[in-house]
């Protein structure tokens, strides 16, 4: 059973928007000049400018930038930020493809600003004299959500997705959820599906998904499982919101 399918939820491209906007590490894959034309790998520190591109400071020196200079193809993995006693698996990547290349001479202090803006670490260094900021153009991105959540992302939609603020810290907010108010996810589950129609009772409910637009229960009913969307009134951009929009909810179905 599926409650609230058609509901307004975070598209992938936001979920890759958010990934990326929200990590700041990723690993740089370049084409190696030596040995010629194999994949090399290194960690980058990068910021991400209007249109979601990483920018990332280095310098002239580095394996990954000689390589660059040769062959401007790459690609930059990154991973979602979660516990650190959880399966790594289970976290959200996203993988960015693409060609990269300095940002042009006159533009490159509002770009190095920009990048230690948000890492004030590479301010130690983005000043010497064989560091420059570089840039990746997206032509392609791979998006995966965890196991069994996966798609190709058109570039279009990744520079035009929305960095969310609760589906960035959601991790927190479901264990929060499950932990505390379990009795709630029951009457919200169970006020959707009797809004629905079909005749079902819930007996548990468990908090599984929220992003800006909304939050997801699996519920266990005398009818087999049930996954149940509800949407919030107005866009929750962070927890606290996302907790006046439960509550919200709660009250809703209280009143019902």
């Amino acid at each position: 059973m599926v409650v609230g399918a058609d509901l307004p939820r975070a598209t992938a491209a936001d979920a890759a928007r958010t990934m990326v906007g929200e990590s700041g590490t990723g690993s740089l894959s370049t084409l190696a000049v030596s040995p010629p034309g194999y994949p090399f790998g290194s960690v980058v520190s990068y910021a991400t400018d209007a249109a979601g591109r990483p920018l990332f400071i280095i310098s002239e020196i580095a394996e990954h930038t000689r390589n660059l200079r040769r062959n401007p193809r790459c690609s930059l993995l990154v991973t979602e930020l979660g516990r650190a006693d959880g399966d790594p698996l289970a976290l959200g990547r996203v993988t960015l493809v693409g060609d990269a290349a300095p940002v042009p001479l006159d533009d490159q202090p509002d770009a190095i600003a920009l990048v230690t803006g948000r890492l004030p670490s590479v301010g130690g260094y983005a000043g010497y004299g064989d560091f420059s900021c570089w840039r990746i153009d997206v032509t392609a991105v791979r998006w995966v959500g965890g196991f069994g959540r996966m798609d190709w992302v058109d570039p279009s939609s990744y520079r035009d997705g929305i960095v969310d603020g609760a589906l960035a810290r959601r991790h927190g907010v479901i264990e929060h959820m499950n932990a505390d108010h379990a009795d709630a996810g029951v009457l919200l589950c169970q006020r959707a599906i009797d809004h629905e129609g079909p005749t079902a009772t819930v007996t548990t409910a468990t908090f599984d998904h929220v992003d800006r637009l909304g939050c997801e229960y699996v519920a266990t009913t005398d009818r087999g499982t049930a996954y149940v969307r509800l949407g919030f009134a107005e866009p929750a951009s962070s927890v606290d919101e996302v907790r006046a929009a439960v509550v919200a909810l709660v009250r809703g179905a209280r009143g019902a």
